[in-house]
């Protein structure tokens, strides 16, 4: 989190970015910092002051106010779900610099399981086999006789 806090004020010179969301970004990446040391602090410190129950396997997942470190659990628990939320805070400060983000869709269509492709060439069907006169030799798309698919125009095989 911290990472993107840093890019996002490096790249806030771009035009639907803020300074104002780095600023918010920053206080959130902030507080979880802080969300998780208190968490693994107070979760350590409960566990060693646990008085009760730790024979019984079936109450070592109960956790009773009278045990010890009860207080100590809580405040793990309450950060815990506190750093869950704000990281879900965090990724919505995204929404608006990727609302205008578009891929492009990749079509896709069956290749000939006898389809070979040429070097910097498209994929053809060359069923006679013969040599491209002192070209490089066409290499066999699918390696094996099964129907695969092959992206329109960037010519990988899926």
């Amino acid at each position: 989190m911290i990472i993107d806090v840093l890019l996002s004020y490096h790249t806030a010179i771009f035009p639907n970015q803020s300074r104002a969301v780095c600023h918010v970004r920053a206080v959130i990446a902030g507080t979880v910092t802080v969300c998780i040391v208190i968490m693994i602090v107070a979760g350590v410190y409960s566990t060693e002051h646990r008085l009760g129950g730790l024979e019984d396997p079936e109450m070592r997942l109960v956790w009773r106010p009278q045990d010890g470190g009860w207080e100590e659990h809580v405040t793990s628990n309450v950060c815990e779900w506190f750093i869950g939320i704000a990281q879900l805070v965090y990724f919505a400060t995204f929404i608006e610099e990727f609302r205008k983000f578009r891929l492009p869709i990749a079509r896709l269509r069956p290749v000939d399981a006898n389809a070979t492709l040429r070097h910097g060439a498209s994929p053809t069907s060359d069923k006679s086999g013969s040599s491209n006169g002192g070209e490089r030799e066409s290499e066999p798309i699918l390696k094996s006789k099964s129907k695969q698919f092959l992206y329109i125009g960037t010519g990988g095989a899926i």
